[in-house]
């Protein structure tokens, strides 16, 4: 089994490629460069998370366009971090890749609990699938966002079962040294990983949470 994963570099993404490898699937990771001001970063973190968990080779596709549309955080002055549409042109991107490589699923780290982007819904994600089943040749490819109902603490403690290498992700909004730790993005991981019980391993990796992951029972 194939399987396309959309990877940006951040804990949502690594936690989904983690799910796609324990479910048996052969990974093909996907990422784009739309112009983000953390391209870089996200780049690298992706592609050491691909290596850490034996995926393919990074596939990385280049949409600058994206950046000129609209005024959004990620990738200007603005102040909303809503880059439009831009779930709905990844997701068409990784059909095309799913559709070329005969893989039979797309994973997406969307998550509906900590965020109101209109494109990580449950009805979006429903519809989505559905132009998938209609707009490809091949009827069986899946659309699967195993993230949709979990909350960040939810999303850093199954990342913890399943081995996701957190401390090579990145989340801020930022492309500093060290996360500004005042975003939006980062404020959220901080809350997930403290309602998880657990210290950021890329604000502090420290024996704790080593001796944290060694004993925890699942």
């Amino acid at each position: 089994m194939r399987a396309v994963c959309l990877l940006s570099g951040g804990m949502d993404s690594a936690v989904v490629l983690s799910i796609a490898q324990d479910r048996g699937y052969d990974l093909f990771p996907l990422t784009l460069d739309y112009g983000q001001k953390t391209k870089g970063k996200e780049i690298s973190c992706a592609e050491k998370i691909c290596q850490r968990l034996g995926a393919r080779e990074l596939r990385l596709i280049s949409l600058p366009f994206l950046g000129d549309l609209g005024k959004s955080l990620l990738t200007s002055d603005g102040e909303d971090t809503y880059v439009p549409f831009r779930n709905s042109i990844l997701i068409s991107l990784a059909t095309a890749y799913a559709e070329v490589i005969s893989a039979s699923a797309i994973f997406i780290g969307a998550s509906s609990v900590d965020t109101d982007y209109p494109d990580t819904t449950p009805d979006y994600i429903q519809a989505m699938q559905k132009v998938i089943r209609i707009g490809s040749k091949k009827k069986n490819i899946d659309l699967k966002a195993p993230l949709l109902y979990l909350s960040k603490a939810d999303i850093v403690l199954l990342g913890l079962k399943l081995g996701t290498p957190f401390e090579l992700t990145w989340s801020c909004y930022f492309d500093n040294e060290k996360p500004c730790g005042n975003c939006d993005s980062c404020q959220k991981r901080r809350e997930g990983f403290r309602r998880a019980g657990l210290n950021d391993p890329i604000e502090s990796y420290t024996e704790a949470y080593s001796n944290f992951v060694s004993s925890k029972k699942f």
